[in-house]
C-alpha cells in the first residue's frame, strides 16, 4: 500500500522515490510491530479505511467514514480515545493507551494504542496515525461479546456515566439510569440528574462536582436518590476528569454503584454503638479519631463534635506513659486483638479495654469496671479476714 500523497511532498522524482522509500519503510514497521492502523485527520475523522482496519473490526469504508469509526470502541473507552487524538493532534506528540477494540465477529480485544502525529514542513499536523496491538492474553480474553460485556455490567449492579462538559450532554447506560429510578426516555441532563438527587443532599451534591470539575481531579462521594415512587436510595460515585491542553476539564467520567443495604447496615450499627453505656471509638492508622459514640464525652471530658479529627493522645494525655498506651500501640503495630484491665492513673478509676485492628486502624472499647474490682478486693479482704 502506498502512503496517501501529501501537500508538502515534492514534485521532483528524487523526492518522490525518497516519501515511496520512507512509506516503504514506515509500513514494514507498522507489519512488524501493529495487528492494524488506521489513518485520521487531526480533528479524529476517518476519509479512508485501510485493510487492516476492515479485516479487523469488520467495518466496511461508508461505516468508519468521519466519526463511524468510534463504534468500533467500547462505549467507556470513547472519550479517552477522542481525547488521546485530540491531544496528539495539538500538542503534536505521540501517544499511548489502551482500549477495548470490537472485532468483526463482535468480541471486544484489548489494544495498545500508539498514536502518531505527522506534520508538514510548515509544523502544522496533517494527520494522526493510530497504530494498534491486540494485547489480550490468551487464556484470558474469553473472546467476550459485545452482549456479554453489557450482561456483566448489568449482573455487577455498575452503572456508568460521561458528561461531556462543552455540549453540556450526559450518556448514562441503561444501568446508571436503572440505579436513578429512570426510565430509558428520561432526558439526560445535569439539571435533570440533581433534581433527583434527595433534597437534603442536592445542595451538597452540587457544590461538590462543581469543585471536582473546577480542581478536575479523580473523585468519590455518596449520596441519596429520590425516586419518582418516593423510595430513598443511596449511589456510591465514583470517577474522574478528563482535562484539554489548557487544563479545562472537557469530561466528567463516572460509575454508580447502590450501596443502600450497606448504609441501612452501617445506621443500624451506629445506633448500637450509641445505645452503649460504654465508650466506643475509633483511629485510622495516624491515631486520628474517626468515630466517637455519645459515652466518649464522658471518658475524655469533651464533645465529640470537638475531638474528631484529632489524635488520640492528644485529646487524652492522661494515658501516655501508662500499660494502656502501651498495649494500644502494640495492637496497631503488630495488627493483634488486645484485652486487658489497667487503672486510669488520673481518675483512679479501673478499665476493661478490648481492641480490634483493622487496615483502617484500631477500633477501642472501654468500660469502666471499678465497682466490680472494688467488689473482688472486699472479698478478697473478707475471705483473708475468715482465714485468720
Amino acid at each position: 500500500m502506498a502512503l496517501p500523497q501529501h501537500p508538502y511532498q515534492e514534485e521532483q522524482a528524487g523526492s518522490l522515490q525518497g516519501n515511496e522509500a520512507f512509506a516503504d519503510r514506515f509500513f514494514a514497521l507498522v507489519h512488524e510491530s501493529a495487528d492494524l492502523f488506521w489513518l485520521l485527520t487531526a480533528d479524529g475523522s476517518m476519509h479512508e479505511t485501510t485493510s487492516s482496519w476492515r479485516i479487523f473490526t469488520g467495518q466496511q469504508t461508508s461505516q468508519s467514514q468521519d466519526k463511524g469509526w468510534l463504534d468500533a470502541l467500547h462505549p467507556a473507552d470513547r472519550p479517552q480515545i477522542e481525547h488521546l487524538i485530540w491531544q496528539a493532534a495539538t500538542e503534536g506528540r505521540s501517544q499511548n493507551m489502551e482500549c477495548h477494540l470490537r472485532r468483526a465477529n463482535r468480541a471486544y480485544r484489548l489494544i495498545h494504542l500508539h498514536v502518531v502525529p505527522i506534520r508538514l514542513r510548515d509544523g502544522t499536523i496533517h494527520e494522526v496515525i493510530a497504530c494498534g496491538r491486540d494485547i489480550t492474553k490468551q487464556e484470558q480474553d474469553g473472546q467476550m461479546s459485545e452482549t456479554a460485556v453489557r450482561q456483566a455490567l448489568k449482573a455487577s449492579g455498575v452503572g456508568m456515566w460521561d458528561w461531556d462538559l462543552v455540549t453540556d450532554q450526559i450518556h448514562w447506560t441503561a444501568q446508571g439510569k436503572a440505579l436513578l429510578g429512570w426510565v430509558q426516555t428520561t432526558p439526560s441532563t445535569y439539571e435533570r440528574f440533581l433534581a433527583t438527587v434527595h433534597p437534603e443532599d442536592r445542595e451538597a451534591v452540587g457544590r461538590f462536582f462543581a469543585c471536582v470539575i473546577a480542581k478536575h481531579t479523580d473523585y468519590q462521594t455518596e449520596y441519596r436518590m429520590l425516586w419518582p415512587d418516593g423510595s430513598i436510595h443511596w449511589l456510591a460515585n465514583r470517577g474522574h476528569c478528563l482535562t484539554d491542553s489548557q487544563g479545562h476539564t472537557t469530561h466528567m467520567l463516572g460509575t454508580l454503584i447502590e450501596v443502600t443495604n450497606l448504609k441501612e447496615t452501617e445506621q443500624r450499627i451506629k445506633a448500637i454503638l450509641e445505645s452503649m453505656t460504654e465508650a466506643f471509638l475509633h483511629v485510622d492508622p495516624a491515631w486520628r479519631l474517626t468515630y466517637a459514640n455519645r459515652q466518649v464525652e464522658a471518658f475524655t471530658g469533651r464533645k465529640r463534635e470537638e475531638v474528631l479529627g484529632q489524635r488520640f493522645w492528644d485529646v487524652t494525655p492522661g494515658l501516655l506513659g501508662t500499660t494502656i498506651e502501651q498495649q494500644l500501640r502494640d495492637a496497631m503495630k503488630r495488627q493483634q486483638v488486645v484485652h486487658f484491665e489497667a487503672v486510669l492513673p488520673e481518675r483512679q478509676r479501673w478499665l476493661e479495654v478490648h481492641a480490634y485492628p483493622a487496615l483502617d486502624g484500631l477500633s477501642i472499647y472501654f468500660q469502666d469496671i471499678t465497682e466490680r474490682k472494688e467488689m473482688e478486693e472486699r472479698v478478697v479482704r473478707a475471705g483473708k479476714n475468715c482465714t485468720a
